[in-house]
């Protein structure tokens, strides 16, 4: 039994450190598969679409863009982890990505990814979200080479 319980504290550190690791790379998958699923919607049904980023809050979610409906039924919207968090480094605040003829403005002065009817990325979407661990590691959901779409990277690359 005494052999259990050292073997048993000896291994729990590093397996807390692996489940944060998991969450911390699900985040980025679930941003990657919004970031597709967006550029899809904004092409099939020919309408921008937004992904945004409630840094503060802890959220994010993807929705039409402000404007074109008065209530998106397909919006979705999904919470952080506890021990995560949002950053875009290159956001900057005072600029909107929000149409001028946006009637709903409860995401303006968000980040937001925009996605336009034919599929490219709108102009001033922030190239870089970056997911971060309390205890320190991250993940960042980039732009492609090509600037067409987004791709999950690490500090590594």
């Amino acid at each position: 039994m005494a052999l259990l319980v050292i073997a048993v504290s000896l291994v729990s550190p590093h397996l807390s450190g692996f489940a944060r690791g998991r969450a911390l790379n699900s985040e980025a998958k679930q941003i990657l598969a919004l970031a597709h699923q967006g550029q899809s919607r904004a092409v099939s049904g020919g309408v921008p679409m937004v992904l945004w980023f409630d840094t503060d809050k802890g959220k994010y979610g993807l929705e039409e863009e402000p404007g074109y409906v008065d209530n998106d039924p397909d919006a979705v919207e999904f919470d952080l982890d506890g021990n995560l968090k949002i950053e875009v480094p290159d956001f900057d605040s005072t600029a909107t990505t929000l149409t001028s003829t946006s009637r709903d403005t409860k995401r303006q002065g968000l980040p937001q990814i925009t996605f336009l009817s034919d599929g490219t990325v709108a102009e001033g979407s922030p190239a870089t979200v970056r997911i971060v661990d309390t205890a320190g590691p991250s993940v960042s959901v980039s732009k492609s080479r090509d600037h067409n779409q987004y791709e999950i990277t690490t500090p590594q690359q």
